[in-house]
């Protein structure tokens, strides 16, 4: 009878020695289930989000989440100074990049609990709805969703937000502009 119980005690530590294994090999693999800032970001994923072409050369990332557990290209959503990344690498278009100047409004629905995120909603000015998780750990849910808002309602107080053309003809016209007057040249006659 002590073998027997002696066997089954010996199975149940395999069991649990394999089970954090498991747990230790997913965690150092995959994404953390927190929100990063852009400091506290690895180095790992600033190279995958260039290599997936979300980010312009020297474009700082504010805030990054990813859902994933095996790869932050199953889920990651961050923003820069300027526009919010969504990736996945399962949609029909893996990724949507939107500056902060196609954005009409931004609501959220926060969720304190450890195991459920919070979910926010974006909807761009030509009408496309769009809907992320975000980690409620720490609150910096919270803080992403502000500094989403905020990014939004500077683009909408700027040239770019008023006229609707972020990094369009308007910003020719302007940094051209803005050259011949540094030059000494003349602003009404190009």
């Amino acid at each position: 009878m002590f073998k027997l119980f002696g066997k089954l005690i010996g199975f149940l530590f395999m069991l649990v020695v394999i089970a954090v294994g498991a747990l230790f090999v997913l965690g150092s693999v995959g994404p953390s289930t927190s929100i990063y800032t852009g400091t506290q970001l690895p180095a790992k994923f600033v190279t995958k989000v260039q290599s997936l072409q979300l980010i312009n050369e020297g474009e700082p990332i504010q805030y990054f989440y990813s859902d994933g557990i095996f790869s932050i290209e199953e889920g990651l959503y961050f923003l820069t100074d300027s526009r919010l990344a969504l990736y996945c690498k399962d949609w029909v278009e893996p990724k949507i990049i939107l500056p902060f100047a196609r954005i009409e409004s931004v609501s959220a629905e926060f969720n304190d609990s450890f195991f459920e995120d919070s979910v926010v909603h974006v909807t761009s000015k030509e009408g496309a709805e769009l809907y992320f998780p975000l980690s409620s750990e720490n609150g910096l849910d919270k803080k992403f969703v502000q500094a989403l808002e905020a990014g939004v309602e500077k683009a909408a107080n700027s040239l770019d937000g008023i006229f609707g053309d972020p990094g369009g003809i308007l910003d020719i016209v302007i940094d051209e502009t803005v050259d011949r007057i540094k030059k000494g040249g003349r602003t009404d006659n190009p």
